[in-house]
């Protein structure tokens, strides 16, 4: 029951997103634009594909959990380097430091 009163939450809100006009992303989540907010970017270089791909996918199942629950949670996405494929940058970007700092390192 919890379950169903979140997802039709989210739909509610995803759709009260979409009657604003505002921009939003190819999830559907609101693009924030004029909005401050705490930034982190995490640099990570790997020794080889193969445990650049298993911490991408491993990282990935984490990702999703923290975009479900975590509404203070504006962007979290991981990208390669063009020039170095074993480079990868992580951008995480909250409503605030105290959002990074106090529910996201406890969830």
């Amino acid at each position: 029951q919890h379950c169903l009163a979140f997802a039709c939450g989210v739909m509610a809100t995803v759709g009260a997103m979409h009657l604003t006009g505002g921009p939003t992303t190819a999830l559907g989540r609101r693009k924030a634009t004029s909005e401050k907010a705490f930034v982190l970017n995490v640099g990570l270089q790997f020794r080889s594909q193969a445990v650049a791909d298993g911490f991408v996918k491993e990282w990935g199942k984490a990702a999703a959990y923290c975009l479900r629950n975590e509404a203070f949670l504006f962007a979290y996405e991981i990208a390669q380097s063009d020039q170095d494929p074993l480079k990868y940058l992580i951008t995480e970007r909250y409503r605030s430091k105290a959002d990074y700092l106090g529910a996201h390192r406890s969830s």
